[in-house]
Formats: structure tokens, C-alpha cells, sequence
């Protein structure tokens, strides 16, 4: 009855282990601050506009980010990540009226707690897409209660659930819209395989134990 006990014991641990391993929400800035200092770490957003991958590192998980454009190429300054067209341009937004969009990618899945734009209008003529799979929001002032319009910031009623290699595209609203990616906040969640791999290592620790 004891050894059941303990094992029983351990198996709860395990699953508190488990479980205590997805770690708290980490901040991807998509801005180029400039001027950077001396042995500052790049953001996200200046290795991506090199054509980079970016490790995004949340504890002991980590997950690559990938970031692609249609009309133009991925640029980001001291404000915001947009899309870069040939000839005149609003370098660090994307603009509808150059068909312009920003795709992000992580291989891992995640979630999402906030999205941080910048420069959306008060109505759809002006306002951000967003879309995830068959997910898809038009932010702009007013138009939901989980947006803040005063300061751009998107926040879902739950966290945003996004599969690995999944497209989250930002968009304008319209073809006179305009805008820019800031930043999100996000969450990687553990592969079942690390998951089985810490709940393996607390159990073979507790076994010495009740030995």
C-alpha cells in the first residue's frame, strides 16, 4: 500500500511538472530601434527585415520566426515592421494602396495574447486585417471591445491558439488603409515530446527516492 502510495505520489508530480513547463508569455518587438547600442540584443524586428529567421526563446522552449511580404520587401524602423515597395513608400507600414501584406511564421505552435499595431484609423476605410487560417478581424477604432483604439493594441477575449508553420497575415482593410506591426506577446507551447521527456526525468528521479 506505501509503494502505491509513492507511486502514485510520483505521477502527480510528474503532471505538476509537466504541466509547470510551459512558461510565461514572452515579447516579440518587430522594431528596428536606431540607433542600436553597443551590445544590444537585435529585436526580432532587425533580423527579420535581413531576411533572417529570429529564435524566439520563451525559458527552456524556443521557436523560429520567419516573416515574408507581398509587394515589396520586410522593412522595420524605430516605430513599427512593414512591407518596403520600389519607389515611393511608407517603409515600416503596409499600405493597401500598394496591395502590400506581412506574413509571420513560427515552426512551433503558440499563442498569442496581444498584438501590438500602429497607425489604424478610426473606421474600416483605415483600419488592420488580421488572419489566422479561417480566422479573420478588421481592427479600426470602435469595431471590437478587444481593441483598443488609443493604442493600437488587439487583445483577444483567450489567447490566440496558432498551429506550427501557420500563416498570420496582416492586411489593410481597405485600399486607402495603412499600418504597422509593432509587436505581440506569445506564449510557445511544449512539444508532447519534451512534455513526456520532463514527466520521464521526475519520475525516474522520484523511483531513486522510494527505493
Amino acid at each position: 500500500m506505501i509503494q502505491k502510495k509513492r507511486w502514485q505520489m510520483a505521477w502527480s508530480v510528474a503532471a505538476v511538472v509537466c504541466a509547470g513547463s510551459a512558461q510565461a508569455a514572452v515579447l516579440v518587438d518587430l522594431r528596428d530601434p536606431t540607433p542600436a547600442g553597443p551590445g544590444d540584443t537585435p529585436t526580432a524586428g532587425e533580423v527579420l527585415e535581413q531576411n533572417l529567421p529570429f529564435t524566439v526563446v520563451d525559458g527552456p522552449n524556443s521557436a523560429i520566426l520567419t516573416a515574408s511580404a507581398v509587394g515589396g520587401v520586410v522593412l522595420a524602423n524605430n516605430d513599427s515592421m512593414g512591407v518596403n515597395a520600389p519607389g515611393t513608400d511608407t517603409a515600416h507600414e503596409i499600405e493597401g494602396a500598394l496591395s502590400e501584406s506581412l506574413t509571420l511564421m513560427f515552426d512551433k505552435p503558440v499563442e498569442i495574447s496581444w498584438f501590438d499595431l500602429s497607425g489604424v484609423g478610426a473606421n474600416i476605410a483605415d483600419g488592420a486585417k488580421i488572419t489566422i487560417g479561417a480566422f479573420s478581424i478588421d481592427l479600426f477604432t470602435g469595431a471590437t471591445t478587444e481593441f483598443n483604439g488609443s493604442t493600437d493594441v488587439y487583445t483577444p477575449t483567450t489567447p490566440m491558439s496558432v498551429a506550427a508553420n501557420q500563416a498570420i497575415v496582416f492586411s489593410p482593410s481597405s485600399g486607402t488603409a495603412s499600418f504597422g506591426v509593432q509587436g505581440m506577446m506569445v506564449t510557445i507551447i511544449p512539444e508532447p515530446a519534451s512534455l513526456a521527456l520532463v514527466g520521464l526525468g521526475a519520475l525516474a528521479l522520484l523511483r531513486r527516492r522510494v527505493r
